[in-house]
């Protein structure tokens, strides 16, 4: 009877030890602050099958006064409205950071910015179309898997996917495209 006791005892010793020497699945969080500041880079833009890039696409990532836990950013500049179809897009705000094999990995918000005929509309969006005169066009976006942070490079990259949608001024007149944002900054010394 002992010898049974016994072997039981090793058995369930032995699973013990394997089930507890498993892999940590934990995700550690990540210090976001490293995040904050000043970046510039490239800005990639698909209209369809029209592309841009945007060299020294600036962008800032700050403290966000609201919520401790993420960051608040402002991306591009004015000076790009007709090249990209955004200008200046405040309040992007990053959370959720988690440390991936030293990457930090974090959502943003989605980003959504309409024109209407009372509005200049930006050159980009009205090549879009050249058989009907715009209303209103609206351009949704949303960044689906997230953005990743290199420490070691000091580089932000995310991407955004969404669509534009324009309507004439007579009725019937529409317009759809897909539309992909690719952005990859560096953080400015």
């Amino acid at each position: 009877m002992k010898k049974y006791l016994r072997q039981n005892l090793w058995v369930i010793l032995l699973i013990i030890t394997l089930v507890s020497c498993g892999k940590d699945d934990k995700v550690l969080p990540f210090d976001k602050n490293l995040a904050l500041g000043d970046y510039s880079g490239t800005c990639t833009v698909n209209y369809g099958k029209e592309t841009a890039v945007i060299e020294d696409y600036p962008a800032e990532f700050m403290m966000n006064s609201l919520d401790r836990s993420s960051l608040s950013a402002t991306l591009g500049a004015d000076s790009f409205r007709d090249k990209d179809g955004l200008g200046k897009v405040g309040n992007v705000i990053l959370s959720n950071f988690l440390n991936d094999r030293g990457y930090a990995n974090f959502r943003m918000t989605g980003i959504e910015v309409e024109y209407s005929n009372s509005i200049i509309i930006p050159e980009v969006i009205s090549n879009q179309v050249s058989s009907f005169d715009i209303k209103r066009a609206v351009l949704t976006l949303t960044c689906e898997n997230g953005g990743q942070f290199d420490p070691n490079r000091q580089e932000i990259s995310f991407v955004y996917k969404g669509r534009l949608e324009i309507t004439g001024t007579q009725s019937n007149q529409q317009f759809a495209n897909s539309v992909i944002y690719s952005f990859v900054l560096k953080k400015n010394k």
